[in-house]
Parts: C-alpha cells; structure tokens; sequence
C-alpha cells in the first residue's frame, strides 16, 4: 500500500518528490531523475559537455561540477531525446532507444527458485550503489541480484567492493 500511495505523490507531484526506488516497468525517461535517500546520488540520462549523445550514469548530487561515477551505456551512447530506462519484472536493467531498439541491457534475470510471484525494484543507495533487489509478494526480505558496484567504470566511491577485474574509464 506505501508503495502505491509514494507512486501516485510521484505520478502527481514528479517534481516535489525525490524517489530512490523504482518498481518493475516504471520507466526513467530523459530529464527524469532518481536520487539516493539522503541526496548523495542521482541517476539519469546526461550529455557530456557539449555532445549530443546521451549515457545514463550516476552522479554526485551536492558537487557543483557534474562527477559521474557510473555509465551503464558508455559504448552504445543515445543520439536523442528517445531512450529511457528501466528495470524488467524478470530483473533486466534496460535501455531502449525510441524504436525499442536494446542500447544497453543487464542481460539479467531473476532466479528461478520457485513458482511464487516475484517483486523487482530498483534502489539507488547512498553509498553510490545501483542495485535490483527481488522478494517474493509477501515477504519483506529483499534479495540483491544486481549491482553496479560489481562493473565499476569511472569514478571509484568510498567502501565500493567489486567481484569483476574489469578496468574502465570515463574519458
């Protein structure tokens, strides 16, 4: 029930409230954001200096100067307004482009341990972390299945631990 009533003050108030959180299916389009519970971190689509393509990252939020931290598309850039982002109710971090062509995918699903319905959400966390978290309807135990903290690729964060030995730059 609180996750329909934040829902419907988002739907209704986009600009006054300042969400962490995105359910399955709930898109984060161009010129939309979503900010970590204390202000830290901001998620969305941004365009390096003067350059027409589009890559969504996460950012310092209280810095001034635009720091991204994170880019989930940085080899497959948006050339327009078109693209948006979401989580999949199987737990895929999508980015299609405006003729539903993939960009960038998690190429993630959740597990498949049982036959009981699943909730996905995506949260971005204080620590910088985006991650997609699956629980059972009725059940308040949310288990990660994804984070970004694994792909680290720009900027590293304080307490940021990786299981990948990829080595990337945001140049």
């Amino acid at each position: 029930m609180l996750h329909s009533c934040l829902f419907l003050l988002y739907i209704v108030f986009p600009d006054c409230v300042a969400l962490d959180t995105v359910y399955a299916n709930q898109p984060i389009t161009y010129g939309k954001t979503i900010v970590s519970s204390g202000n830290m971190f901001e998620l969305g689509f941004f365009s390096p200096g003067k350059s027409k393509n589009r890559y969504l990252g996460i950012w310092y939020k209280k810095i001034s100067i635009c720091t991204v931290v994170w880019v989930a598309n940085r080899e497959t850039p948006i050339t327009d307004r078109s693209g948006m982002f979401k989580v999949s109710s199987y737990g895929n971090l999508e980015i299609p482009n405006g003729s539903n062509t993939m960009v960038w995918s998690s190429k993630l699903t959740v597990s498949g341990r049982s036959n009981k319905p699943v909730v996905v959400v995506m949260q971005l966390l204080d620590s910088g972390n985006l991650v997609v978290l699956e629980s059972d309807n009725n059940s308040t135990n949310q288990n990660p299945i994804w984070q970004s903290f694994d792909y680290p690729c720009v900027t590293p964060r304080v307490f940021q631990k990786s299981k990948s030995n990829i080595d990337c730059y945001w140049n």
